[in-house]
């Protein structure tokens, strides 16, 4: 499953503590389950995280990356609508 998948990724770097709401959490689970639905069979996802955390702000930036094929123009319109899938 998804959380399994994350969880093998190993991180050379650790990180302070971030404290995060469920709801701002979930977008990462969400995030990682679609990667693996949509990749093709045999193929790997190669996720790549940055943390980027300016000091003295209490604001973290997160950066996302993969080597997916990405989302097709006729549906980039919709990707924040509510409960697009």
């Amino acid at each position: 499953n998804a959380i399994d998948a994350l969880e093998e990724y190993n991180y050379e770097r650790t990180f302070e503590d971030i404290k995060a709401s469920p709801s701002q959490i979930t977008i990462f689970t969400s995030l990682k389950e679609v990667s693996l639905e949509e990749r093709g069979k045999g193929e790997e996802i190669s996720p790549q995280f940055a943390h980027h955390q300016f000091l003295p702000s209490s604001r973290v930036v997160i950066r996302i990356a993969d080597n997916g094929p990405g989302i097709s123009p006729t549906l980039q319109s919709q990707i924040f609508d509510p409960f697009f899938t």
